[in-house]
């Protein structure tokens, strides 16, 4: 399946279930202890928004990677395709 989103769409896979990244207290296991799986995850995001400014220490996201509190709102559609078909690239430049 190949996604296109209008406008465009941040996308990322995981071998695992999305709330393995989670810290886990119990076992003491951080994100980069997780060990792919059975389970396919896939995020569609319309926009990301940064997660900290120039250092570790607290500072605070740069004004031009936030995202308001606002309504947004975005369309994307699942289009089955086949290598033998198209190439992938040309499947990247779809709009609908």
């Amino acid at each position: 399946m190949v996604a296109f989103g209008l406008p465009l769409l941040n996308t990322s896979t995981l071998q695992f279930a999305p709330k393995e990244l989670d810290y886990d207290e119990e076992t003491n296991r951080h994100s980069n202890e997780i060990k792919p799986g059975n389970i396919i995850s896939l995020n569609l995001d319309y926009k990301q928004m940064g997660v900290g400014g120039d250092n570790s220490w607290g500072a605070l996201v740069h004004n031009e990677y936030t995202l308001p509190a606002k309504e947004y709102s975005y369309k994307f559609r699942f289009r089955p395709f086949f290598l033998e078909e198209e190439p992938i690239i040309k499947l990247s430049k779809y709009v609908f």
